[in-house]
């Protein structure tokens, strides 16, 4: 296999440079370099190396690194929080598992925040899970008023649908999406409706006249 492995790599390495450049540097450095020394050979650019936290990374080698208490010992609690944050961000729920339990007591909204301004939902179902609790600050994020990015219209739903959103908080999410990306409106006025969408929107904001147009042609008003 190894022969054959080598062959491959050695006939055809702008395939496996290819396959690098569609990975995380993290995937390429701990997954895909250690392959054999083909692999580390062509993939030896220092862009093949230049592993950061921000990125998604391979359990496995998560776990080597920050898996032990002696990892955390010379960080302070404001870095402990930052890390929970850059890893949250990634969506890696097992890595951020791995940190929550080395770090007890550090997470908290800039970790949810994190999470819902990438758009990862499967982390801020966890941390609802462990006790978190959704404010307007996530939601914000969550929608994508300040990254642009946020959640996947059905991601907003699960939020404005949990148990763990009280009634008005619902309803800063609905006035949340309302003032936001206008792509998401043609989802939730199919799935909430016009007239609840429209008289969510706090009373001294000026919803977008694209609002209003979609609620006139599904004739809300």
């Amino acid at each position: 296999m190894e022969t054959f492995l080598s062959l491959m790599i050695t006939t055809y390495p702008e395939l496996l440079e290819y396959i690098a450049s569609c990975l995380p540097v993290p995937h390429v450095a701990y997954g895909l370099r250690p392959v054999c020394k083909g692999t580390a050979a062509i993939l030896s650019a220092p862009k093949y190396k230049a592993v950061r936290l921000s990125q998604s990374c391979p359990a496995f080698a998560f776990q080597e690194r920050w898996g032990c208490n002696t990892a955390y010992t010379q960080l302070k609690l404001s870095q402990r929080q930052q890390l929970l944050s850059m890893v949250a961000a990634t969506g890696e729920v097992q890595n951020l598992e791995c940190v929550m339990a080395h770090a007890p007591g550090c997470w908290g909204k800039p970790t949810l925040v994190s999470a819902a301004r990438a758009g990862h939902l499967s982390v801020l179902q966890r941390l609802v899970a462990k006790g978190a609790t959704i404010d307007a600050h996530v939601l914000d994020a969550a929608a994508g008023r300040s990254s642009g990015h946020g959640l996947r219209p059905e991601g907003l739903e699960w939020l404005q649908s949990g148990a763990q959103l009280q009634s008005h908080v619902q309803l800063t999410l609905l006035a949340t999406v309302c003032l936001s990306t206008l792509t998401l409106l043609p989802y939730f006025l199919r799935r909430i409706g016009p007239k609840r969408l429209l008289n969510s929107c706090e009373p001294h904001s000026d919803p977008p006249l694209s609002l209003y147009r979609y609620a006139l042609q599904a004739g809300a008003t």
